[in-house]
């Protein structure tokens, strides 16, 4: 992925279109993009050749619109950042079934989940360096976010008790959670 970020952004200032002082943050925004269309298309064809696709998608949009404001555990690489997504995705199948079958258990692990990133919300990363200011607002966001989204997985689940599709969206809630809980204990 680095060379071929690398090769776009030579393009891209051989082309004009950036300048030679703006190619490191163009690579390395390149490389950002390069790994997430890689690892999303790469969840979405073992989602598909599991018969899990629809199932997979409302998973990944819970649980995408709150890590982007959550932060969470990340991993050291790039293969073990595809390898550990393409399982904690196709692990949602085998602990689905279990929250469809208590209405109950799965509104309180959402409840317990909402709590947990409520309370983390988010850190300042070493690399980011956020600001007070900007950590404050990625805090607030995501505590917006984990309200609306659990709260409608909530409704959803009341309104449809067991159905499966939404044991998926719980779970979305569920592993950013433990996601944020991980990071939170390995920078305590």
């Amino acid at each position: 992925m680095e060379r071929l970020s690398i090769y776009i952004s030579d393009r891209m200032v051989l082309k004009g279109i950036i300048s030679e002082s703006d190619k490191p943050d163009y690579c390395y925004s390149v490389q950002l993009l390069l790994e997430k269309i890689a690892g999303l298309t790469l969840i979405l064809i073992s989602a598909a050749c599991f018969h899990m696709l629809v199932q997979i998608i409302a998973f990944l949009v819970v649980f995408i619109s709150i890590r982007r404001f959550s932060d969470g555990f990340h991993c050291q690489t790039t293969a073990g950042c595809l390898c550990a997504s393409v399982l904690m995705c196709l692990s949602t199948g085998i602990t689905a079934p279990l929250m469809t079958s208590s209405s109950a258990m799965c509104i309180g692990t959402i409840v317990v989940s909402m709590a947990v990133i409520f309370a983390i919300a988010t850190f300042n990363d070493p690399d980011m360096e956020l600001t007070i200011e900007e950590l404050s607002h990625l805090k607030k966001r995501s505590r917006i976010t984990v309200l609306i989204t659990g709260g409608l997985i909530m409704i959803i689940e009341l309104i449809f008790p067991g159905e499966e599709i939404v044991s998926y969206m719980a779970l979305g809630v569920i592993y950013v959670s433990v996601k944020s809980y991980a990071l939170h204990k390995k920078n305590s």
